[in-house]
This record gives structure tokens, C-alpha cells and sequence, in this order.
């Protein structure tokens, strides 16, 4: 199987959130002609020449997916041509505005065509609706565009895949019937290297020159080739001749390597490479094709299927996550228990499993790698998150009014985190005089998908009352804390330390280095302590194979890990300070060669009966949706869980809020007040474990960003602030028959 690495062709300068093999094109307004990747920082060499359009400053951002530059055709044709072929070719195509519709034909390298889409009627900036993919089975080598404006163009370009070369590769003679050298490769994961040997099968003198390098009898070479350079296909290091050894026979301390020469390969395709190699101490140099053996041996029957197998690299999206988000919520009851299911599609084009991941960097700290999915914080990865905040209780278990008033707006203030007034660490709280600061208030249920949810729990937690602009206010809590084996306190999840120093050996050198607490089971993850693709490491070089279609859905199946889960039946770490020298050393070896780890671990149910674990959750991403379902006891017992056991006689008000914007803090999507036993009245059924969730009906409301508005926004009394004057929410936010949805009015007007 041989991936592509994903390029980006920008006629405007966008970001690529696939850092392996990056290409940009900045094109200046007015250019119309041979408009090639002049200016391409491009780790795979592909250029694309543009040529029949004009780049040009559009006004209205409905045809433009970033910048204010596209590539327009208006009269006659445009075309755009590859220097190498590529493949899953995506780009922003409207029309609009004075720019005409228009049809793109995708071509191969014989001319064919063997693609074609139309551009899309201009609807708003960036609208994901709007891009158009050529889903060919060939590769591309050009596209013609008779109209419309292209913008964002990427795709994929063929890179080899080094672990699936290992192997013997022979030299091609055609039809001759005797090959005359080879190259055996052996693909060193924790180096990034790809370990050579080039023989021969000649046993008789060629030439006095080349026969005196290595011995008649021992004539092969040794080559360590390096991965990573400039050019993702090409591999190059030094070649070295061996002498002193004999096969059956002990070491005998004469055995020496001496350097002798310099190879480079280029891998052409998955089943066709050239070698370059130069003999200093000969004056020998030259090239040769080699092909793998078996195709050698076979030619009728072999094939590597480059176009079928090469990979789509998945690249993360965020470009559409400020736009509102459709959440469906169901809910079903059994006799002990209530079950709620949320499905909303995510702004995102992957499911947010992932959280604050580190990796060893040049001055041997562990820090956040560039992960790209965010332009403006490149190093930030953040976990996708759904939380409930039930209703606000007075002191006499009273449901407070301004739970349906304001829903969880109560628990937002303009002292917060990431508000206007924020001077501290202030997180969600009520403000209630007749409770005193620090004690309970409301319920919360937290659903993350990497803290807690590889463990299919959601985080049970509570809201205190606290004061208004109070230093000393706590905010959210945390459910009762539970003891680990060793004592300690423990909630669901901690953070790990990376400050643990250990003597370690590594490519024959002892050093000291920094290593996390604790890494993954080897066993249980492809033999790797870091993350990978079941293959080789994922570095931050190949941090794209993170959001890769199969690493997810490989993570997803337990297959390879991503939750970092230290105690408890779903374990799957181990602690550093518990391995031997040897496991130390390997540790080493792939943390410097830039192994990615989590620094959050988590705990599972160790104590069998936690206040913590409560909320049982169930998750699946397909599709672009995510589907979580939270299930709890309708009565807890616990002083911190608000009782839902009268639930066929009464409401429950609650609001709820997803983080889906690869961000933390203020960063989500918020419900105006919704009502349990109301707006959303549970099923009931046998059993809330077995629920067919299609099967009952969705009470769906549109979630949206809330901006800076706090509580004392919502009931300031100034012109334009309207909750003093409706007296709620909703009422700014009107029912459309199916469920609340928020109004375009705006309320700051």
C-alpha cells in the first residue's frame, strides 16, 4: 500500500492542515499566464501551471472559500496542469456575480477524460457545499475549466510508503534472463531509515577496478538511507563494504565496516525505483532500475495497485465551525434508569478523539506539535465535548426561575474565563443569595471525547454557587473524588508529567532524556509506546495519519490507542518508571524520533462504585455525525445528582452545549432553555440499554455561538439587550414546529 501525502494548490494562500507534503501557490492579482508554483515550498516537487483564467480580487466573498484572490474564467477556456499526476482532487467552484457558470473536465495523462463537475450557484464564504470532488480511479494530470471561480484547489501526490517496500527489489534487465545485483530493504521505524544491502550474483571477475570493493566471495554492500529529506521519495545515505567475517563462525573482533561510497534512490511508483550510487575509492558511478523480486518472478500475476491503494490522508476542516450546529436529541426511560441520545453532524470533518498531545522537541522538552488544523493556533488539538446543565435548585430544592428563563446562561458570567472581565479561573457557577458560596446548585453531565469517553463514561460533575467577580469562588466541581490502589485522590482523568530524567542508550550513545510518566502497552498498540498507524510512528512529519479515515476508525476499534488509560479493565498503559533498561531504551529511541503521546490519563472504574461514574456513555462518528448517547440512574442517591425519578409527572429544564471547533473555553454552540418531560418526553421501553434510537422520535434544536453574552448582558437594562423586556430566551428565539431554532435577529441591535 503506497498513501498519498495530501498538497495544497491555494490561487490564495490558504492554510493546509496536512503538514507532510505541503505545497503553496500564491498568486499575484492580475497574473493570466503561466502562473506555475514559482513560489512552492513543496516537500513532494509538484508543480501546477495555471494558464487561461485570471487570478483576480473578487468583492463578493460568496465565491471565494478564504482570501480575496481566485482563479477566474470568464471568456474561453482555463486550464491547470500537473507536473506529476495526482488524485482526490477537491476545490472550491462557484459562479455568481458576474462570474459565469462552468463545467471542470478532469483529464489523463493519454488525454482522456475521465472526470467532470459543475460549479455551484454562490451561497456564502466557504460553504462546504460548494466544493467539488473528482472522484476518479486514475490520476489527474490536467483540468479544464470553461467558467466559474476555483478556489482552495488540493489533492493527493503519490508518496511510497517505506515500511510496505521492505523486501527484495532486483534489478530490471527485461528480458535478459540473469539479474545481476539487487537490494534487500529493511524499513528501521524507530530511526526512519531504510537499511540496504546491494548484492550480486556474479561470482566471477567483472572488471580489477570494481573488484576491489568487497571480497570475491563477499561481494555486496551495506547502506543506510535516510527518510525525510526534501523529497518524500527520494532516500540517500552512505554505502559501506564490510570485511572480517565469516558465515558459521564466531566473532572474532575483526569484523569492520568502512565507508565507501554514497547511494540515492528514487522510488518512481510502488513497484519501480532508480539507484544512484558513487564508489569514491574506485571512481565507480552510475544508475540502475530495480523492481520488487516478486514482480520479477512473477510479472503476470504481480501488482501493487498504486491507484487503487493509495490512501486519502485525511485533512481536518475547520472552516465551517463558526456555522450553526442541528442537534437531535432522544430520550427513552426504563424502570431505573434514563437514557438521552444527541446526534449532530460536526463542523469539523473528523471526530475530535484527540486532546493536548505532546512530543519531544529540539531542546528536549515535551511540547505541543504543529498539528495545523487551526491556522491561528497551529499547536492547539482539542477534544469534541457535548455538556447538560440541569436545573438550578434554591435552598429548598425549588427549581430557581431563572433556569427557564435563561437555561445555562444562569452559569455564564462576564467574569469568566475568556470574557471581557475575566481577571481569574473562573468557570460556570450560579449566582443565588440565598445559597452560600461554594455549595451545590446544578447538575452537570460532561461528555469528552478523549478525557473520559475512550472509557465510555461522561464526567459527572455539579455547579456551586459562588459570588460575582469573588477570587476565592471555585465554580464548577467535580463529583466525589475516589482512591487510587496507591491512596492518591483520583477524579476520571489527570494530566501526566514529561520531567522524569533517565540514562538511556540509544544508536550507541548514552544520553539523558525526558520522558513522559507513562506511555502506551506496547502489546496493545502495534508494538509502538506512541502513536501510529499500526506501521510506523506517527511524528509530527506524518501528523496528518492522526485524522487519517483508517487510524480513526483503527483507534475507534481498540486496534491502536488513543486514550491513554492507566488503571482500571480498559488499561492499556504502562509506567515508565516500571521498565527495564531495555524497554527505557526503546522508549527513548521513539520519543526521538518524534513519538506523540497525550498528556492527559485517565482512570476507569477501578472503585466499582464512584460518584465520578455515574454517567455511562456510548459513542459512534460515521459519516461526518456524531452520535453519543449518555445513560444514568434516574436517582443516583447522590447529593450531587439532581433526581430525575418523577420524570413521568414533572419537567426538568436543562441547557446544553457542544464543543465541535477544535477549540476550548467560550468556543462552542449553546441551546437556549429546553425542557425534559416537555420539549422532550422519554420513550418508554424495557430497557434503556437496547434502545433502536432511528426508531423514536427527535426533538431537534439549533445550536449557537453565544458571543460575549453573560447573565448580566442578558438582563442589563441598556437599548438593544431584550431578555428585560420579552423576559426570556426562547422568546428571541421563536419555535419553528420541529424545535427552538435561533432567530437571524440580532440581539445586540
Amino acid at each position: 500500500m503506497q498513501p498519498f501525502k495530501s498538497i495544497l494548490f491555494a490561487s490564495l494562500l490558504i492554510a493546509s492542515f496536512n503538514l507532510q507534503a505541503q505545497l503553496k501557490i500564491d498568486f499575484e492579482p492580475g497574473n493570466q499566464h503561466n502562473l506555475a508554483a514559482a513560489q512552492s515550498d513543496s516537500k513532494v516537487g509538484i508543480e501546477a501551471n495555471w494558464s487561461g483564467g485570471q487570478i483576480m480580487e473578487l468583492d463578493n466573498p460568496r465565491l471565494r472559500a478564504s482570501g480575496k484572490n481566485a482563479f477566474v474564467v470568464q471568456d474561453g477556456i482555463g486550464h491547470v496542469v500537473f507536473s506529476e499526476p495526482v488524485m482526490n482532487v477537491r476545490f472550491f467552484f462557484t459562479h455568481g456575480d458576474g462570474v459565469p457558470a462552468g463545467q471542470a473536465r478532469a483529464f489523463n495523462s493519454s488525454g482522456v477524460e475521465i472526470g467532470r463537475v459543475s460549479s455551484q450557484p454562490a451561497t456564502s464564504h466557504g460553504d462546504l457545499r460548494n466544493f467539488v470532488t473528482f472522484e476518479t480511479k486514475s490520476p489527474v494530470s490536467m483540468i479544464e475549466f470553461n467558467g466559474g471561480s476555483v478556489d482552495a484547489l488540493s489533492a493527493d501526490a503519490f508518496e511510497i510508503d517505506f515500511p510496505f517496500v521492505q523486501g527484495g527489489w532486483v534489478q530490471d534487465l527485461g528480458d535478459q534472463p540473469d539479474n545481476m545485483q539487487g537490494i534487500n530493504f529493511d524499513y528501521i521505524a524507530s530511526a526512519d531509515m531504510l537499511f540496504a544491502t546491494w548484492f550480486t550474483y556474479m561470482d566471477d571477475p567483472i572488471a580489477p577496478t570494481f573488484d576491489t570493493v568487497g571480497a570475491l566471495d563477499n561481494r555486496w554492500l551495506t547502506a543506510q538511507l535516510m527518510i525525510g529529506g526534501d523529497d518524500p521519495n527520494v532516500v540517500s545515505g552512505e554505502l559501506f563494504a564490510s570485511s572480517g567475517g565469516a558465515f558459521a563462525q564466531p566473532n572474532t573482533g575483526m569484523q569492520e565496516s568502512t565507508s565507501v561510497g554514497t547511494m540515492e534512490i528514487t522510488f518512481l511508483d510502488c513497484d519501480l525505483a532508480i539507484v544512484q550510487y558513487e564508489i569514491e575509492s574506485t571512481g565507480l558511478s552510475g544508475h540502475f532500475e530495480i523492481i520488487p523480486g516478486e514482480k520479477r518472478a512473477r510479472p503476470d500475476v504481480f501488482t501493487c495497485n498504486p491507484d487503487a491503494s493509495r490512501a486519502v490522508i485525511f485533512q481536518p476542516d475547520v472552516s465551517k465551525t463558526a456555522a450553526n450546529i442541528n442537534l437531535l436529541i432522544r430520550a427513552a426511560r426504563d424502570d431505573n434508569r434514563i437514557a438521552m441520545n444527541f446526534q449532530w453532524r460536526s463542523n469539523k470533518n473528523y471526530p475530535g478523539i484527540l486532546h493536548d498531545i505532546r512530543r519531544l522537541d529540539e531542546n528536549g522538552e515535551w511540547s505541543n506539535p504543529n498539528a495545523g488544523i487551526t491556522p491561528n493556533s497551529p499547536t492547539a488539538v482539542n477534544e469534541d465535548r457535548i455538556a447538560l446543565i440541569w436545573e438550578a435548585e434554591t435552598s429548598n430544592r425549588q427549581v430557581a426561575q431563572e433556569s427557564k428563563i435563561f437555561g445555562c446562561f444562569q452559569s455564564c458570567h462576564s467574569d469568566m474565563n475568556r470574557m471581557p472581565d475575566n481577571t481569574d479561573d473562573s468557570r460556570h457557577y450560579v449566582i443565588n443569595p440565598s445559597v452560600a458560596p461554594g455549595d451545590y446548585q446544578a447538575d452537570m453531565w460532561h461528555w469528552r471525547g478523549s478525557r473520559a469517553g475512550p472509557m465510555n463514561y461522561a464526567e459527572d460533575t455539579w455547579v456551586s454557587a459562588e459570588l460575582f467577580e469573588d477570587p476565592n469562588s471555585t465554580g464548577r466541581q467535580r463529583d466525589a473524588n475516589s482512591v487510587g490502589p496507591d491512596g492518591e485522590r483520583l477524579r476520571l482523568r489527570e494530566n501526566q508529567g514529561f520531567n522524569n530524567e533517565y540514562q538511556v542508550t540509544v544508536d550507541g550513545q548514552t544520553r539523558t532524556v525526558k520522558l513522559p510518566t507513562w506511555v502506551y502497552h506496547p502489546d496493545l498498540n502495534s508494538g509502538f509506546y506512541f502513536f501510529n498507524d499500526g506501521t510506523r510512528l506517527i511524528t509530527e512529519r506524518r501528523i496528518g495519519d492522526l485524522w487519517s479515515v483508517k487510524t480513526i476508525e483503527r483507534m475507534e476499534a481498540g486496534e491502536l490507542q488513543h486514550g491513554l488509560i492507566t488503571l482500571g479493565p480498559l488499561a492499556n498503559a504502562v509506567r515508565v518508571a516500571d521498565l527495564n533498561q531495555d524497554q527505557l531504551n526503546e522508549v527513548a529511541a521513539q520519543a526521538l524520533a518524534g513519538g506523540i503521546i497525550n498528556r492527559p490519563i485517565l482512570f476507569d472504574d477501578f472503585t466499582g462504585d464512584s460518584d465520578q461514574h455515574d454517567i455511562r456513555a456510548i459513542r459512534s462518528f460515521e459519516n461526518g455525525y456524531w452520535n453519543v448517547t449518555m445513560i444514568r440512574d434516574l436517582d443516583t442517591g447522590s447529593e450531587f445528582d439532581i433526581d430525575l425519578s418523577a420524570i413521568g409527572n414533572r419537567e426538568y429544564t436543562f441547557g446544553v452545549a457542544v464543543h465541535d471547533t477544535n477549540d476550548a473555553g467560550r468556543s462552542h454552540h449553546v441551546s437556549v432553555p429546553i425542557t425534559l418531560g416537555g420539549d422532550i418526553v422519554p420513550a418508554v421501553v424495557d430497557d434503556v440499554e437496547q434502545v433502536s434510537w432511528m426508531s423514536k422520535p427527535a426533538f431537534t434544536t439549533l445550536l449557537f455561538q453565544p458571543g460575549d453574552m453573560s447573565l448580566q448582558w442578558l438582563r442589563d437594562t441598556q437599548d438593544g439587550h431584550r431578555i428585560p423586556i420579552l423576559g426570556r430566551c426562547s422568546d428571541c428565539h421563536g419555535q419553528d414546529g420541529i424545535g427552538l431554532y435561533y432567530s437571524p435577529v440580532n440581539v445586540q441591535d
